[in-house]
C-alpha cells in the first residue's frame, strides 16, 4: 500500500490526434519581401541610399574607383597624359628660345628679354587653358561614372564618354564662366592696388591695404568655391545647363555651407599628401638630369620637365577619381538631405518594372 506522498494525479485527457511529445522550438521565420524591395538605408551600389556620414563619403570615393578602375584610374591616366604632353609642347619651344637667348654671341636686349618674358608668360597660359579643359572633361566623365556607381552600375569608358558628349560644351561653358567669376573677384580685389601704386602712395600705406585685400579675396573665393561646387555633377546627372547648374549647387548648399566646406577642406588635405607623396621621388630624380647636363641647350632641362610631368600624371590619376567622387557623393548626399532623392533611387536601382519607368531618369529634379 503506498502513501499519500507517492500519489500522482492522473494525466489529463488530451484531444483526440493529439501525442504527450513536446512540440519543437518556435523559430522566426524571414518577413515576406517584396521583389525589388530593400530595408531601408541599404542600396546597391557604393553607399548606402540615405543620407551619408563623412566616412561613408570618403568610403564611396575609394570604393568606386576599385569596381570600375579603367573607368576612374584609366580614363584619368588617357585624359591626364594627353593634357600633360600638350602642356610640354609649349614649354620645349619656351626652353628653346631662352637657350638661344643665353647662348648668343651679343647680350640679350631688353626687347629680347621681354620678347622671352612674354613667351613663358604664354606657355603659361596655354597650359593653364588646356589643364583647365582637361580637368572639366575628366570631372565631368568620373561624375557620371560615380552616378552609375551609387545604383550598383559599373561603367566603362564609352559608357562615361557617351554620358558626357551630349553636355560636353555645356561642361565646358561651365568651366569657363566658373573661371570668369573667380577672375571678376580677383580683378576687384587688384584695382584699388594698382590705383594706390599708380597714385604713389606710400609703401607703408599700401601694405595693410594689400593684405586686407588679399584677406578679403581668400575668403570671398573660398565661399564661391563651396557654393558652387556641385554645379558640374548637377549638370551631368540632371542634364541642366550652364546657369541651371549653377543655381542648382548654390540652392544644395544652402544651409550646409560649414559641413561641405569641411569635407571638401578634408578632401584638398588627403589629396595633396597624397599627391606630393607620389610627386616627390619624380621631383628628385628631376634633378639628375640638370645636374650631369647644366648646359641650357643640352636635354637636360627638357628630360626633367618629362621626368615631372611623369609624376603629375601619376599623381593625377591617383588623386584626380578621388576628388571627383567625394564632390559627386557630396551632391548625391545634399539632394537626399534636401529632396528625398533616396527614394528615387532605391526605385531606379532595384524597384519593380513600374517603378523603374517612373525612376527612368533618376536624377532629374
Amino acid at each position: 500500500m503506498t502513501g499519500p506522498s507517492d500519489w500522482t494525479p492522473p494525466d489529463p485527457a488530451l484531444p483526440q490526434g493529439w501525442s504527450q511529445r513536446q512540440p519543437p522550438p518556435f523559430t522566426s521565420q524571414p518577413p515576406f519581401t517584396p521583389p525589388g524591395w530593400r530595408p531601408p538605408g541599404k542600396g546597391p551600389g557604393v553607399v548606402p541610399l540615405r543620407p551619408l556620414g563623412l566616412g561613408e563619403i570618403l568610403d564611396g570615393a575609394v570604393t568606386y574607383i576599385r569596381q570600375n578602375p579603367r573607368a576612374t584610374l584609366g580614363l584619368s591616366a588617357i585624359v591626364i597624359a594627353i593634357s600633360s604632353a600638350l602642356q610640354l609642347l609649349p614649354q620645349f619651344l619656351m626652353i628653346d628660345e631662352l637657350a638661344d637667348l643665353l647662348l648668343a654671341d651679343t647680350t640679350a636686349g631688353l626687347e629680347e628679354l621681354m620678347g622671352a618674358l612674354s613667351g613663358t608668360l604664354v606657355a603659361t597660359a596655354i597650359g593653364g587653358v588646356i589643364g583647365a579643359l582637361a580637368g572639366s572633361v575628366l570631372t565631368g566623365m568620373l561624375a557620371a561614372v560615380v552616378g552609375r556607381a551609387v545604383l550598383g552600375r559599373s561603367a566603362s569608358i564609352g559608357e562615361a564618354w557617351r554620358d558626357v558628349r551630349p553636355r560636353l560644351m555645356r561642361l565646358l561653358g561651365l568651366t569657363l564662366l566658373v573661371f570668369l567669376i573667380f577672375l571678376g573677384v580677383t580683378g576687384v580685389a587688384a584695382l584699388p592696388i594698382a590705383g594706390l601704386i599708380v597714385a604713389g602712395t606710400a609703401p607703408w600705406l599700401v601694405v595693410p591695404v594689400v593684405l586686407l585685400l588679399a584677406l578679403a579675396w581668400a575668403v570671398v573665393g573660398v565661399w564661391l568655391y563651396v557654393r558652387l561646387a556641385l554645379a558640374a555633377p548637377a549638370l551631368i546627372l540632371e542634364r541642366a545647363g550652364v546657369i541651371g547648374a549653377l543655381r542648382r549647387s548654390w540652392t544644395l548648399i544652402r544651409g550646409s555651407f560649414w559641413r561641405v566646406l569641411g569635407i571638401l577642406l578634408l578632401t584638398v588635405l588627403i589629396g595633396t599628401t597624397v599627391g606630393l607623396l607620389l610627386q616627390t621621388p619624380f621631383a628628385i630624380a628631376g634633378q639628375v638630369p640638370i645636374i650631369v647636363n647644366p648646359d641650357p641647350a643640352g636635354p637636360g632641362l627638357k628630360i626633367s620637365l618629362v621626368i615631372g610631368a611623369l609624376g603629375g600624371i601619376l599623381a593625377g590619376t591617383v588623386v584626380s577619381p578621388f576628388s571627383a567622387g567625394v564632390t559627386t557623393l557630396l551632391y548625391v548626399d545634399q539632394r537626399m538631405r534636401r529632396e528625398g532623392l533616396d527614394m528615387t533611387l532605391h526605385a531606379a536601382a532595384g524597384g519593380t518594372g513600374e517603378d523603374q519607368e517612373q525612376a527612368a531618369s533618376p536624377w532629374e529634379p
